[in-house]
């Protein structure tokens, strides 16, 4: 009796031992599953935030339009091959990039209601021109077009509605500039402008603070002599000289010194030193004041708008630059392939 007590027991026992590891097998395996699928997850949201969500994120954003990282790159690299800027710094490009967008929506916003419908063969022909297609095989077959917008989408995603769209803005921005160039009568207060470059920052406050200190331009100049630069930019309209020139100089008087543009190392001073009250107006006087017109009506229609212009930190930048890079070989090497484009050597 006692024997069958005794085999019970060692039975009851192995069954609870076995149980026990089962259920200790059990656990170390939901256990495994439970820190693999944890470590998943992490992994996929470490992606998501680090990797995958940032290039996508809106930077900025114009009314009901949003571009995000992807989108600029697109943009960059798609202006660094067709404004002939292969050989440029996309880092330079880069900071551009905002406005280019920015003056294309407000352009065909606001400015169509001043130059008037645009036909739809204009569009395209402008795009032909944009795009560099061979004008005598577009017009034996306009349908070549359409060839090149569908290879530049496959090779970059650009779509042919955002080729379209910027193509009809330079249209309306050439014939804002031809409504201002007829305001110019055909003599003009005209300005002699003047650029002065000094290299290295320390030279370029020394020559700044002796101008406070009360010396005139021309004792500067001969005092600094081969330090400077001094570079002719040409007669302007007055108050109007120009888009690329930072606006204070449009209000400088005569042999008044600007404050210190900084362009790296380089420093940048501009002046006056000729008047002419009655100046002849040129075809490059002209221009420069239309272009001129052309900034101050974007600049007048940006109230009208939503803007919002996030800062970009280093590491989307980098994004960028490198997705805009590649992007600049990808259509250059498409452009230089296709027959129907008449490249010549500027994406070489």
């Amino acid at each position: 009796m006692v024997k069958t007590n005794r085999s019970r027991r060692s039975l009851d026992n192995s069954q609870s031992q076995n149980k026990k590891s089962f259920f200790s097998e059990r656990i170390f395996v939901i256990f495994t599953y439970s820190c693999l699928a944890f470590l998943a997850g992490f992994l996929i949201y470490g992606y998501y935030v680090f990797m995958y969500s940032p290039p996508r994120e809106t930077l900025i954003s114009i009314d009901d339009r949003y571009y995000n990282a992807v989108d600029i790159s697109k943009g960059l690299g798609f202006d660094a091959v067709y404004t002939n800027n292969m050989n440029t710094p996309l880092e330079m490009m880069l900071t551009g990039i905002p406005d280019v967008l920015k003056n294309e929506y407000i352009l065909n916003q606001f400015g169509s209601q001043l130059v008037g419908d645009i036909s739809e063969d204009e569009i395209r022909f402008k795009a032909v021109k944009l795009l560099k297609v061979n004008e005598d095989i577009y017009r034996e077959n306009s349908l070549i077009l359409d060839e090149v917008l569908s290879a530049i989408r496959d090779k970059s995603q650009i779509s042919r509605a955002s080729i379209l769209s910027r193509a009809k803005s330079l249209i309306i921005q050439d014939r804002l500039k031809g409504l201002f160039s007829e305001e110019l009568d055909a003599t003009s207060e005209l300005v002699f402008l003047k650029r002065i470059d000094i290299d290295g920052e320390a030279e370029a406050i020394t020559f700044a603070e002796d101008y406070k200190d009360g010396q005139n331009i021309e004792s500067l100049l001969d005092r600094y002599g081969a330090k400077i630069q001094i570079r002719e930019i040409g007669w302007r309209v007055k108050g109007y000289v120009g888009p690329e020139i930072p606006t204070e100089v449009n209000s400088l008087d005569l042999n008044q010194l600007s404050k210190s543009i900084k362009d790296g190392r380089n420093s940048y001073f501009y002046f006056f030193d000729e008047l002419n009250s009655n100046g002849l107006v040129t075809e490059p006087i002209r221009d420069s004041y239309a272009k001129m017109q052309v900034y101050n009506f974007i600049q007048l229609q940006i109230p009208n708008i939503n803007y919002l212009e996030l800062n970009v930190d280093a590491s989307l930048s980098d994004y960028i630059v490198r997705a805009a890079g590649k992007l600049r070989l990808a259509l250059a090497e498409l452009a230089l392939e296709n027959v129907n484009q008449d490249w010549g050597t500027s994406v070489r």
